[in-house]
């Protein structure tokens, strides 16, 4: 036996209590720092070793003879999807093991940019069904940028009298047309007419889409970049938001669990910015104009015209540029079903990239190696992943039903082979990561779009027609719990089966020949998906929303209420551009509402009337509940820069992986708001 037979073992308790006992918050455990980037190829060379270990061992010695049978046949259909899946890892190892810090680069530009004159930025803010709620904050927060020069367009493809009049009040210009072809890049483009018919000629174009809310230095630090890099067509700041997307908020993991797109924005797209392959994401961008003239303007021929424009951009010379600042905070989507519309859109942009423009192993463009890499394996996730997640709901169950093992092999070599790569990688990606994947909710995410990308995939690469770009409905509220029953259906047939299989499982005259270890890893294995199925299940049942604003937690910011001559010191505890929480230390004489309004002051030039609309008593303190009234315009910029102003109007997670499952799993038996 090599070493790592011996030690496999030892391996997979201590990595797993390590992943499991908080090691992204053990001040023992070093964190691998941007100006440390060396021990990355080290940590993911590792890796790709023992997956290649495991996969020599895995084709040499642990499939059946071939037959051409649906028995014979299953295990080699399964080996295919594995495959995939293993190619997919791989590259992620490459793609992690680089990682970029452009913000000293940033710091650098900054002066150069504040000495030299000024560019010309159009700031867009592309929208066609967005109530004036979402939409408020969003110009709010393009009003307050600090850098000189900036014009402000609200682009509306909805046509509305009512969003030109709040434009004029607001002082931004806004822009309409004829049609809505091209869907939100044919708007730009008209846009960008418009803009040029003024007589103004932007250097540089801001996107924003209509439920995003930039901080005030947002165009400021992507020009810094710009200034530095003149081949950079696309400097894209992540995504970050203030809500909790449908997963976290219906299986109450709101503060606790990452959103989706946390290891995309935090690991993922520096990886590929280290490799030169980062793209645009649609918005929170800048972009050169040249460069977009370049490429003919903004594609209209995919539904994801963000990541063709990146394309287009990188065969024209011109690189896309990540910047790791949380510089802008959006609306997630609110409902379980626009949640999948949303991934169903990029799933099918993405098809119809590689179908008429990109294909990975095509010769028609002039890609690099590494852009096609990582076209080929994003291909791979959206067309593949999705289907290997039922195959692995399915295998168990096919075991009971047949005797039939997709791995032909004994407890011990499992152990030596699959063990050890298995346990360091999700100790290692645990460590890096530092809490933006957590096991258990990937797979519910996946099993939730996995209907959506596997027919955005048979769509966009079989059907040639015109396919209409599917917007995301925001600003949705509502009193009751739903059950979203399309996503809940194909959950509930795969929990049927496993429950199936554990019924078998747990009879011994069910194929009573089989060995008691591979019997006991099925068994395990079914119970895992179960568990799996019964939280995805669980996911679909739609919880209430109340609030049209989120609130934010102030940190007790001090301030004063004042009431006639006399003032009170408060603590605020939580704000938004509709209301605010504020703690006294003393009592009040009533509860309730009241109807006459107060001043809340920050300081002797910020102050605002407030309504109190609920009083109660919160750990020894008076609380009032309060809504702003009669805000001018000049108030509610200083509330989104007081709000979002150094970025921190955002969701954050914590990395109690621990505590998060423990949370999934009661909310299996509270399926009921608080």
């Amino acid at each position: 036996m090599d070493v790592i037979s011996v030690l496999a073992p030892v391996i997979f308790v201590i990595g797993l209590l390590l992943t499991l006992f908080g090691l992204r918050q053990s001040r023992w455990v070093p964190r691998i720092r941007d100006e440390n980037r060396k021990l990355r190829p080290w940590i993911f060379g590792l890796l790709a070793v023992l997956l290649a270990r495991y996969l020599i061992w895995r084709l040499t010695q642990t499939l059946p003879p071939f037959e051409w049978s649906f028995v014979g046949l299953w295990p080699y259909l399964f080996l295919l999807f594995e495959l995939a899946s293993v190619a997919m890892t791989l590259i992620t190892y490459v793609t992690l093991s680089r990682h970029t810090n452009r913000t000293p680069e940033v710091e650098r530009g900054l002066p150069l940019l504040k000495a030299r004159p000024a560019y010309k930025v159009a700031l867009l803010i592309p929208t066609y069904n967005e109530p004036l709620v979402v939409l408020e904050r969003t110009i709010l927060g393009a009003l307050v940028q600090d850098y000189p020069d900036v014009q402000v367009w609200v682009l509306d493809d909805g046509k509305r009298d009512w969003l030109r009049d709040y434009c004029a009040a607001a002082g931004v210009s806004y822009a309409t047309r004829v049609g809505n072809a091209g869907a939100k890049a044919g708007n730009m483009n008209a846009g960008l007419a418009s803009i040029r018919a003024t007589g103004f000629e932007p250097d540089f174009l801001g996107v924003l889409d209509a439920d995003f809310v930039a901080t005030p230095g947002f165009i400021r630090r992507c020009l810094a970049l710009h200034l530095l890099n003149d081949n950079a067509g696309i400097v894209q700041t992540p995504q970050h938001f203030f809500n909790p997307d449908p997963i976290q908020m219906n299986l109450a993991l709101s503060g606790m669990a990452p959103d989706e797109q946390r290891f995309f924005f935090d690991e993922l797209l520096p990886g590929r910015d280290g490799w030169g392959t980062a793209f645009c994401c649609g918005t929170s961008s800048v972009i050169r104009t040249a460069a977009v003239d370049a490429i003919g303007g903004f594609p209209m021929d995919s539904v994801t015209e963000d990541m063709l424009m990146s394309m287009r951009m990188r065969e024209a010379g011109y690189e896309t540029l990540y910047l790791n600042e949380p510089l802008t905070t959006g609306l997630a989507p609110e409902g379980l079903g626009e949640y999948i519309v949303q991934r169903h859109r990029w799933c099918l942009g993405l098809m119809q990239i590689i179908r008429d423009h990109y294909n990975p192993l095509s010769r028609r463009h002039r890609l690099r190696l590494m852009d096609r890499v990582h076209l080929l394996d994003t291909f791979m996730y959206w067309a593949l992943s999705f289907p290997t997640r039922y195959l692995f709901m399915a295998a168990p169950v096919f075991y009971w039903l047949t005797g039939l093992l997709v791995i032909q092999a004994d407890m011990p070599s499992m152990m030596v082979y699959l063990l050890p790569w298995l346990v360091l990688h999700m100790t290692a990606m645990t460590w890096i990561t530092r809490g933006s994947l957590q096991p258990v909710l990937n797979d519910v995410t996946q099993l939730l779009i996995a209907p959506a990308a596997i027919h955005a995939t048979f769509t966009g690469l079989l059907s040639n027609k015109k396919h209409k770009f599917a917007v995301t409905p925001k600003g949705l509220t509502g009193t009751e719990i739903t059950i979203d029953w399309r996503a809940l259906t194909p959950v509930l047939i795969f929990l049927a089966l496993n429950l199936l299989g554990l019924v078998l499982a747990l009879m011994p005259q069910v194929q009573p020949e089989l060995d008691s270890a591979p019997r006991l890893v099925n068994l395990f294995w079914i119970v895992v998906n179960v568990l799996v199925l019964s939280m995805t299940a669980a996911a679909c049942v739609e919880l209430p929303r109340q609030r049209t604003q989120e609130r934010f937690d102030s940190g007790d910011q001090r301030a004063h209420l004042v009431l006639g001559s006399s003032s009170l010191p408060v603590a605020v505890r939580d704000l938004s551009l509709g209301g605010c929480s504020l703690a006294l230390d003393i009592a009040l004489p009533d509860s309730g509402s009241s109807t006459a309004p107060v001043t809340l002051r920050f300081a002797a030039h910020e102050s605002y009337r407030v309504l109190r609309v609920r009083a109660g008593v919160v750990d020894g303190r008076s609380v009032l509940g309060c809504r702003f009234v009669d805000l001018d315009l000049d108030q509610q910029q200083n509330l989104v820069r007081r709000i979002y102003g150094a970025g921190d109007g955002r969701l954050r997670h914590d990395n109690d992986t621990l505590g998060l499952l423990g949370t999934m799993f009661r909310r299996l038996f509270k399926p009921s708001a608080d």
